[in-house]
């Protein structure tokens, strides 16, 4: 069959003509400016007496329509409500003949801004002010789009406070594949999430991947999300925490409720609810295997001396709530429990239950054991922007343990008097019927640290002997009494540590002291006696043997001493250090720092009267040298 040329010519007419009909049907339904209009209606409905602004409009024919609006504005008075660097429409030209396809939403650097005053929101009007009922989000659109399809695609949203700097909520992509309403659609999205502590920013990541099904007042979305950490550093590594979600948008009151599970190595570990409204956020999650090492993140502020190591799994729950208000209140309580050990020492371990229950800045922390002879609950008072514990209070009770065990939980007396700045606290060791060989011990040691003052007392006693301190000290001077009944010492005690210490001995009599600064300043009385010691260390005992020092005697051989003498202002006066054995020996005399003051010693024996006396004088005394 041939075709002339005249025909062909006539079949091209025919062919531009029917084209450019379609041109110009699809740009009479694709009018820019109508669009842009239908656009500023839409949002006028949610935001009346808004302004919208739009720097630039572009718009190209090609394969498909493309209208790109850059760097928009929508204001209300002076505040600005909402800003966007380009919203992009692209809708293929079968679409508008057909009224079926795909069309693309295209969407970046979007932030909504939202006021913390309650009385002056700017976020979505969630009241009418005349009935005060929900108002619904009302969209309307051209016919030839309502039965299409969208991919969005947005990237960059974040809600943000209207009258400060601060970031609410961030969206670093979204895409939603083939959305429509009555219609299943994929969607990903994926979610920063930064926090900083101690100076230092951590940064994560949460990866959600779901469908969505709209419908004109709720929408179904089915999700299943991974969250993952961007540091390396140790114990803020995780990469296995996996969320299975279920949620509904009512968007009359927008509202978004999810129930959600949480997998750790594809085992269920807990279950939660959560609940997003347009000024309030709420978490609730039950964990039957919380994998504590979550909590690394705060490690050094809810860790104490006895939980030094955070591992394992837990039990219990986590309520998260926040109010985007004037204050931006928000409120954090947990409640966990985990099975640990009671660290008193590397190979003093109690095994036991671990309990945690937080609220905001109010962590109590409790433990207890099996056999219930061990009991502790510590409070603390945290201050997560600088991160450390500004004050605690903790109580610790033994009842029928080995008395050595319960020791190692006792603070020692120069701990407390560091001078090293220490947050405020209270410690209470209680000891019931504990065990030291056959001897059965009662006793309390109550110490800590309060405003313009610290404090010591301890009380250990058996049936035969007892032993008692107090310590205090205020601005106004320091105070001490030690007094010991026929008290055996051995080397597990360490709370005079490193002022005195034994292997083991009988002590009996009294120290008292009251000082300013240093302790020759102040006024001291001692009347002690010790039998049967062995291995002397610490301060006290280094002070007398230089005193032996000058006659050439080595006090530690002898098993039986005794003190007796007072200290008045620089002047320490010796009635008598007696080393008692075969040949007892006695030194007593004055030592003085005072400027043109004598200091000297005698030594005698007092049951060989063969030995005469021997005294010698010093210029200055040993602790004036030792200061220099």
């Amino acid at each position: 069959m041939k075709f002339t040329t005249k025909l062909v010519l006539w079949a091209w007419i025919v062919l531009l003509i029917g084209l450019g009909s379609l041109v110009y049907s699809a740009y009479s339904k694709l009018n820019p400016d109508s669009l842009v209009s239908l656009f500023n209606s839409q949002i006028q409905r949610s935001y009346p007496g808004s302004n919208l602004t739009i720097e630039k409009i572009d718009y190209l024919f090609s394969l498909d329509f493309k209208l790109s609006l850059k760097t928009l504005k929508l204001t209300r008075g002076k505040q600005t409500l909402a800003s966007a660097k380009e919203v992009q429409l692209k809708v293929p030209w079968w679409l508008i003949l057909l009224n079926r396809g795909n069309a693309a939403i295209h969407i970046s650097d979007l932030d909504i801004f939202v006021s913390s005053n309650s009385n002056e929101s700017a976020e979505v009007p969630s009241l009418q002010a005349s009935d005060k009922k929900p108002v619904s989000v009302e969209i309307i659109l051209p016919k030839y789009l309502l039965d299409a399809y969208y991919t969005v695609r947005a990237q960059n949203i974040s809600i943000k406070e209207i009258d400060g700097d601060r970031r609410y909520f961030t969206l670093s992509k979204l895409l939603v594949r083939e959305f429509q309403y009555g219609k299943n659609s994929a969607f990903e999205l994926n979610i920063p999430i930064s926090i900083s502590h101690k100076n230092k920013r951590y940064s994560s990541e949460l990866w959600l991947f779901g469908d969505v099904t709209p419908q004109p007042t709720f929408w179904s979305i089915n999700y299943r999300g991974e969250f993952k950490t961007k540091e390396a550093a140790e114990g803020f590594q995780y990469d296995d925490l996996v969320i299975d979600g279920k949620s509904q948008l009512n968007l009359s009151t927008v509202d978004l409720t999810s129930n959600i599970e949480l997998l750790v190595e594809k085992k269920k570990v807990g279950t939660g609810i959560i609940n997003a409204k347009s000024n309030q956020v709420l978490f609730h999650l039950k964990f039957s295997r919380f994998p504590m090492n979550f909590l690394r993140l705060v490690g050094d502020e809810i860790k104490n001396p006895f939980w030094d190591k955070i591992q394992g799994v837990g039990e219990g729950e986590i309520k998260f709530s926040k109010v985007f208000s004037r204050e931006n209140t928000s409120t954090l309580s947990a409640k966990l429990h985990f099975p640990g050990t009671f660290d008193l020492g590397p190979d003093q371990k109690i095994p036991g239950q671990w309990f945690l229950d937080f609220k905001n800045e109010i962590w109590e922390t409790s433990f207890i054991s099996p056999n219930q002879d061990l009991k502790f609950s510590r409070r603390a008072v945290l201050d997560f922007d600088k991160g450390q514990v500004t004050q605690y209070s903790q109580e610790i009770g033994f009842n029928a343990c080995e008395l050595k065990q319960a020791l190692l939980s006792v603070q020692t007396l120069a701990g407390l008097m560091d001078p090293a700045p220490q947050p405020y606290h209270s410690t209470v060791v209680l000891i019931k019927q504990c065990l030291e060989g056959d001897k059965v011990f009662d006793g309390s040691f109550r110490l800590g640290i309060l405003p313009g003052q610290k404090y010591y007392q301890a009380e250990l006693q058996d049936s035969l002997s007892k032993m008692s301190l107090k310590y205090l000290s205020k601005a106004s001077g320091q105070d001490l009494e030690i007094d010991f009944k026929n008290f055996s010492w051995n080397n597990t005690y360490h709370f005079l540590s490193p002022f005195a210490g034994a292997a083991e001995g009988v002590l009996d009599g009294k120290v008292a002291g009251k000082w300013k600064s240093n302790w020759n300043d102040g006024t001291w009385l001692m009347n002690l006696k010790a039998d049967k010691l062995k291995d002397t260390t610490g301060s006290f005992f280094e002070f007398t043997q230089k005193l032996w020092d000058y006659f050439t005697i080595d006090s530690t051989e002898a098993v039986k001493r005794n003190w007796q003498s007072n200290v008045n202002k620089n002047v320490v006066t010796i009635n008598s250090f007696m080393l008692d054995g075969t040949d007892p020996a006695r030194i007593n005399g004055s030592l003085t720092s005072v400027p043109k003051g004598k200091s000297f010693l005698t030594l005698t024996y007092p049951k060989n009267k063969k030995w005469k006396p021997v005294k010698k004088e010093f210029s200055e005394v040993f602790w004036q040298k030792e200061s220099l």
